[in-house]
């Protein structure tokens, strides 16, 4: 089964996240609009006090940003040891 923009089955943030059809070259920008678009929505619900959408509140956090370069940064370290396993924890989550 392919999923597309606004096909069958898409859950409720599939399809709310959805603007081009599938493949298309301005996927990647959009895909950061939406990020932003979410933060937004969260932002300004903080600030008029009420509760934000429940769809805007799956944007990346801090922490994945900080295992994601952890991440990045245990494959160098793996590389550089001739594919050694290391921890790809940040060190304060470990």
């Amino acid at each position: 089964m392919t999923l597309e923009r606004g096909g069958p089955g898409l859950s409720p943030e599939a399809d709310r996240g959805s603007r081009l059809t599938i493949g298309h070259a301005e996927g990647m920008p959009l895909a950061f609009a939406n990020i932003y678009t979410d933060l937004a929505e969260v932002l300004r619900a903080r600030k008029e006090g009420r509760t934000a959408d429940p769809l805007a509140t799956h944007f990346p956090t801090a922490v994945d940003g900080l295992r994601s370069i952890a991440a990045i940064r245990a494959a160098v370290d793996s590389a550089k040891d001739g594919g050694k396993w290391v921890d790809a924890r940040p060190p304060s989550l470990r």
